[in-house]
Formats: C-alpha cells, sequence, structure tokens
C-alpha cells in the first residue's frame, strides 16, 4: 500500500539515527528500489519524489536524487557548506 511523501521523508529522517555501515548516525545513500519499497511503491513517479523532496525540507533534511540512488542528510549540514563568493565567480568568467 502506497505510503504518503510525509511519512516516508519521517522515515528517512528516522534512519539518520541508526547506526549502520561502520557509523553511529548520519547522512547515507539509499537505493532507488529500497526507497520505493519504503514508499510502499513499484515505481517512484517524479511528481512523488518533487513531493518527497519538498516534504523532507519541511522537517529539517534533504533528499537527493541520484537517478539509482539518493543520498539523505540534514539541512543543517548544507547550510553550514562555504558559498561561492562573486569574486570568484568573476574570476573564473573572465579566463574564458
Amino acid at each position: 500500500m502506497p505510503i504518503e511523501a510525509k511519512q516516508v521523508a519521517e522515515i528517512l529522517k528516522s534512519i539518520l539515527t541508526i547506526p549502520f555501515g561502520g557509523k553511529p548516525s548520519g547522512r547515507y545513500i539509499i537505493a532507488r528500489d529500497r526507497l520505493a519499497e519504503l514508499a510502499g511503491r513499484k515505481t517512484m513517479r517524479e511528481s512523488y519524489l518533487q513531493e518527497l523532496q519538498e516534504e523532507a525540507v519541511e522537517i529539517g533534511i534533504i533528499v537527493v536524487n541520484l537517478d539509482t540512488y539518493f543520498e539523505v542528510q540534514e539541512l543543517a549540514v548544507i547550510k553550514n557548506h562555504r558559498s561561492v563568493p562573486p569574486s570568484v565567480v568573476q574570476k573564473l568568467l573572465s579566463r574564458s
């Protein structure tokens, strides 16, 4: 039976706290077919994946579609990445 995107997002978030793969917790990847199984679906339609990604952001995680698998990590981790300043972009453009 299909599971709503919001519920699947909550499941994905809970997985962040489960130890596996030699790590106590944190970011992970999940195969497309395993995600479909969690969602109770045979196929992962683009509209469902979009809804899942939106629901994930609402609860503080990011789900990145990498075709055959998905990366899941906390939104806070992404927000702490450094930002490319305009000077770097201009430097790169001036090389062309």
